[in-house]
């Protein structure tokens, strides 16, 4: 449950090192991999810190959005890059929780990976609807999960990882059964809640304020 906690508020920028770094480190771009698709709360965080960093290092610093597998298409790029500095990634360190419950990643980032720095803390896992669905209250989803049992439709990222995990614990508690739907981030989920194409959307309070943005 601490492990839980401490990571549900930190965003932490993790990286491979190399054991001994050449003195003219760095000399070459450095890249940082956010494994999420564009518009959302880690995106913008990692482009905030683009141009700083890069100033402050003296080498040009890229974003890739590797989106994908809830963060496992691009955690796992950069496990598998090699471990020399120059390929980081901003993730939550809850993206893993998930997945170390569910026993799904076919590798272990909370063992292959090192922290190296705290960039914001953000409440998580939180529900958000559209308004024209009027569901502007968690009894009244309840009330109209439980009124079409097995039809509401929730967002989130991708399959398999702690959002989802939230998803079956929250309707579990609630008493009442839904269909998850993944996408590949929070811009693609709620382009889709706007749409009313799902009822509603589990995500955090930054990709919440940064989709709502656009």
């Amino acid at each position: 449950m601490k492990f839980m906690t401490i990571a549900a508020i930190a965003l932490g920028a993790v990286t491979t090192l190399a054991s001994a770094q050449t003195p003219n480190f760095p000399n070459r771009p450095i890249r940082i991999v956010v494994p999420y698709a564009p518009g959302g709360g880690a995106t913008i965080i990692t482009r905030a810190l683009q141009q700083g960093m890069g100033d402050a290092l003296g080498v040009a610093v890229v974003v890739d959005n590797k989106p994908g597998g809830a963060t496992k298409v691009g955690t796992v790029e950069v496990i598998r890059s090699a471990p020399d500095g120059y390929t980081l990634t901003m993730t939550p360190p809850i993206a893993w929780v998930g997945y170390y419950y569910s026993k799904t990643y076919e590798t272990k980032p909370w063992e292959e990976l090192t922290p190296i720095a705290q960039f914001a803390e953000t409440p998580y896992n939180f529900v958000a609807t559209s308004v024209a669905s009027g569901l502007d209250t968690w009894a009244k989803v309840v009330a109209k999960a439980k009124a079409n049992p097995g039809t509401i439709k929730v967002g989130g990222p991708a399959s398999g990882g702690l959002v989802e995990f939230t998803f079956n614990q929250i309707m579990e508690r609630a008493g009442i059964t839904g269909v998850y739907v993944p996408f590949q981030g929070a811009q693609p989920a709620l382009t889709a809640l706007l749409g009313g194409h799902i009822d509603f959307q589990i995500t955090t309070l930054g990709d919440g304020m940064a989709t709502t943005r656009q």
